[in-house]
């Protein structure tokens, strides 16, 4: 096992070449495409991993910020992570959670709809970047990626299991 974990390191240390080896298990186990490899190496605890499932290509694809396939999901979402000095995982997190509204560690759901987050999160970074201020005088970031979760990060918190967003909160 730890040949193996050497192994993933050292795809992993480098983001350049992080996205080659789910392209590898893919092509060396049958049924296992990219994203289905990048999910295995996420939940053994590679957190440098993102699963670019459905719910990830609608919202970054709606957003505009990647093409409609798996591999530049995942990368936005990399770029996306350093962005908020998050880690890919958490950041697909986020973003799965927004998609399915599954809070699986509490076995509960709510209602969510992510066309209707595309919306409203481009529509609220539209109106910063006109005013290229933030509150209290802080030019915004250039980054639409780091402009679209920090929206989300004032409309809902993701901490320590605990999940609010206004009247989609669970009750």
């Amino acid at each position: 096992m730890e040949e193996f974990l050497c192994y993933v390191e050292d795809f992993d240390r480098n983001p350049n070449t992080r996205p080659a080896l789910p392209f590898l298990i893919g092509h060396e186990v049958f049924g296992v495409k990219f994203a289905l490899a990048c999910d295995f190496l996420k939940e053994i605890g590679f957190s440098n991993y993102s699963k670019p499932d459905t719910h990830l290509l609608d919202i970054f694809t709606g957003l505009g910020l990647s093409d409609r396939d798996p591999l530049s999901v995942f990368r936005a979402v990399t770029e996306m992570s350093v962005d908020v000095q998050e880690t890919p995982y958490a950041v697909d997190k986020v973003f799965w959670l927004i998609g399915s509204g599954n809070l699986y560690n509490h076995a509960r759901t709510f209602h969510t709809d992510k066309d209707e987050y595309v919306r409203m999160a481009l529509s609220a970074w539209e109106e910063k970047r006109r005013a290229k201020y933030a509150p209290g005088g802080a030019l915004l970031n250039a980054s639409k990626r780091a402009g679209i979760l920090a929206w989300f990060r004032g409309v809902g918190s993701l901490s320590c299991g605990s999940w609010s967003m206004g009247d989609h909160c669970p009750t």
